[in-house]
């Protein structure tokens, strides 16, 4: 398992996703979009994690 795969599957978000956000040449406001749905992707994995412990 390469380093990184971990965080992959803690968000839920595809290797490839993840790779073309990081080279893609984008628009400022691309990249703003792109970081949002990161955030808010990550955010919802987070969210449904702790929901999973208390149960």
């Amino acid at each position: 398992m390469k380093m990184g795969e971990d965080m992959n599957d803690l968000v839920r978000l595809p290797k490839d996703v993840l790779d073309e956000i990081s080279w893609m040449p984008q628009h400022p406001d691309e990249i703003f979009n792109t970081t949002m749905f990161t955030l808010i992707s990550i955010e919802k994995a987070l969210m449904e994690w702790n929901g999973e412990d208390k149960k």
